[in-house]
């Protein structure tokens, strides 16, 4: 049962990591409008469903007062909201605080914070962490996701015949941590591959929309309609 839609609501990000499943940095393209926001919100109730709206990107923070109406409209429909954000607007703590205080009065149910190697090397004290600290002193539920680069191990895996490879590290094979991140890693047949290990496809509990209005049934991996009837093609 379809419970959550993720807003992929910007391409672009400060950042251009290995393991990003949509190819985002700073020359990415794509961006949603309010308006595209709307026509998505008035489409959620006709589903009966969604209790959950996430907004991701690339980084939705470079869009602030657009990620906040959205939110907003969230609140205003009882949806519970969350965002996924590299914090790198977190230059200190005042600076932080200024950024999170909103999200108190909009009462926002998860902040997920990208914090590990992709994202600040080795830094101890970096924005993530700084962003991390002053979201639980104000109250907001905070996580952190940390993906550290692929490793191959040697033994058993619950899911795995005994004696095959096992890769750890968390990063999932799509978008541009398949060019980046592969070499040297086991390989598998195309044959093999007969279900997504990352969602259902039958029975998705969420989708990932993109400004341009493609349904993702897996983020940045496979698209099953567009809900604004909009070319993929033309900004690129």
């Amino acid at each position: 049962m379809l419970t959550g839609i993720h807003f992929l609501l910007t391409y672009t990000c400060n950042l251009e990591c290995d393991h990003c499943f949509v190819y985002s940095g700073p020359n990415a393209k794509g961006t949603f409008t309010l308006n595209r926001i709307r026509e998505v919100f008035d489409e959620i109730p006709k589903i009966g469903t969604i209790e959950w709206v996430y907004f991701e990107g690339g980084e939705p923070f470079l869009f602030y007062p657009l990620m906040l109406e959205g939110i907003k409209i969230a609140h205003d429909m009882g949806i519970k909201t969350g965002v996924v954000t590299n914090a790198y607007w977190a230059i200190s703590e005042d600076d932080a605080e200024l950024w999170l205080r909103p999200f108190c009065e909009l009462e926002i149910s998860d902040l997920s914070i990208s914090d590990d190697s992709f994202h600040y090397e080795d830094e101890r004290d970096n924005p993530a962490k700084r962003a991390l600290g002053v979201a639980k002193k104000l109250g907001i539920p905070v996580n952190t996701i940390s993906i550290e680069k692929p490793t191959i191990e040697a033994g058993i895996d619950k899911e795995k015949a005994k004696g095959k490879p096992v890769i750890r590290g968390g990063a999932m094979f799509r978008g541009r941590a398949v060019e980046k991140l592969t070499e040297g890693l086991p390989k598998r047949g195309w044959e093999e591959f007969t279900e997504c290990p990352y969602e259902d496809l039958k029975d998705p509990e969420r989708v990932h929309i993109d400004p341009y209005g493609h349904v993702h049934v897996c983020q940045g991996l496979m698209s099953i309609g567009n809900i604004l009837g909009i070319s993929f093609i033309k900004d690129y």
